[in-house]
């Protein structure tokens, strides 16, 4: 069975362009995906979508296949605003993309923690930028990501719900 990553999704733009962006890859890349909320105007509306994908946001929506459109193409091409954040079910990977149109405003997909001799063997590729980013653990065997880039994610222990740290809200609408 494949691994599992859940993830929020916000979409903000013109209600056309937000049902229409839903009937792209997204659906086609996705497992499944509710809208959980939504408001506004035609002009200015805002979806919540929760879902799951397979492995990971990175290896569903934004490395996807020759022909399909990535989250960011998708922003662009329906002139959207896009900001979806994840977590696998091991809940090794967190992930925060974040799209206005054309522009990237967040890609973060770093795992929480990577194993030396994965970098050694050529297993994990990172670059020097990103792996600045860990605190070298020798006693552990691993690189561990600094408190400052991880992801700020919370489980609401009465609902279960995993609770992600959004940009977007609907506190935003006109």
């Amino acid at each position: 069975m494949a691994n599992i990553c859940w993830f929020e999704l916000r979409i903000r733009g013109s209600k056309k362009n937000c049902y229409d962006m839903l009937t792209t890859d997204i659906e086609t890349n996705c497992y499944e995906f509710d809208v959980m909320e939504e408001r506004g105007t035609d002009d200015d509306y805002m979806m919540y979508i929760s879902g799951e994908c397979r492995w990971s946001v990175t290896d569903s929506l934004i490395n996807v296949k020759e022909g399909q459109d990535t989250l960011a193409d998708t922003a662009k091409k329906f002139q959207l605003e896009l900001e979806i954040c994840s977590i696998d079910e091991s809940q090794e990977v967190q992930e925060h993309f974040h799209y206005k149109g054309s522009e990237m405003i967040k890609a973060n997909n770093l795992p929480f923690a990577i194993s030396f001799y994965t970098i050694e063997d050529g297993e994990f590729e990172i670059s020097e930028e990103d792996l600045s980013k860990y605190n070298k653990r020798e006693d552990m065997g691993y690189y561990v990501l600094k408190e400052e880039f991880q992801e700020k994610i919370s489980f609401d222990e009465d609902t279960g719900e995993i609770e992600f740290d959004f940009s977007m809200s609907f506190d935003d609408l006109d």
